[in-house]
């Protein structure tokens, strides 16, 4: 009985994910209903989440869950966030992206290596140790965020102007997104979100993009961005692949750094 009352877990939704290796016969996209078992998601869905590798995941409400959290809301007077998806998703990611219409829960991206992602909003300690990817916030962060981020960049929408201060400053700076080449990486990353999840958040931006751009802050890495520096400096004198890099690493050691 409990099974069937949506009250119980309104959250219930369809995982659309790519798994290479999973489903070698089928290209493209694989769906892996959770409907099927409205309580703990099956380890090959969390296995999908925590380990994303060279794939795409979309991540989005049950519509039908989605409009009965939004009746409560209403009833109640509150605001219906829709907390999608748990802790450390993206643990140790290595490749690939993820689009999530909804909150993630603490420690999103922890670790992650190289995974593109778009989120709504996420808790406590995001890009914990992060060394790169890009990840794009739309919408607030728990406290201690960026806490050991080392690489990546992640973009996150402050709104409310208060970001800094859930902020771990220790190993990264805070900028502002206006680089030309940067802005539209950040705008492509937004449109597949919406594309791929129908997010409402997103189209909203997309929608009033120019008017959005200032209220996004860049956190980058400075040991990161000392890397990048060097490395197009020495790009520029005509070095490139494993030489760029070699050379770029060695002026940042002979640098102090």
């Amino acid at each position: 009985m409990a099974k069937n009352n949506p009250l119980i877990r309104p959250l219930v939704h369809d995982l659309h994910a790519y798994v290479p290796g999973e489903q070698p016969k089928i290209k493209g996209l694989i769906k892996l209903n959770t409907n099927e078992n409205p309580y703990p998601p099956s380890p090959k869905v969390l296995a999908a989440v925590k380990a994303a590798v060279d794939g795409r995941l979309r991540l989005y409400p049950n519509p039908t869950a989605e409009k009965l959290r939004a009746k409560l809301a209403k009833l109640h007077g509150c605001k219906p966030e829709n907390i999608i998806i748990g802790n450390v998703a993206l643990y140790g990611a290595t490749a690939g992206e993820i689009f999530v219409r909804g909150m993630a829960g603490e420690r999103f991206g922890v670790r992650n290596s190289g995974v593109n992602a778009v989120v709504e909003g996420v808790g406590d300690h995001g890009c914990e140790y992060m060394t790169g990817g890009r990840v794009v916030i739309l919408g607030k962060t728990g406290r201690n965020f960026a806490a050991g981020m080392s690489g990546g960049v992640a973009y996150v929408l402050d709104e409310t102007g208060d970001f800094a201060t859930r902020c771990n400053m220790e190993l990264v700076g805070l900028e502002k997104l206006e680089d030309v080449d940067e802005i539209e990486e950040v705008w492509k990353l937004i449109q597949r979100h919406q594309t791929f999840t129908h997010s409402e958040r997103a189209g909203k931006i997309l929608s009033d993009w120019k008017n959005f751009i200032p209220k996004f802050v860049k956190v980058m890495p400075q040991d990161y961005k000392r890397v990048l520096t060097s490395l197009k400096k020495v790009q520029s004198q005509g070095l490139s692949g494993d030489d760029a890099i070699m050379a770029a690493f060695e002026e940042n050691v002979k640098g102090g750094h």
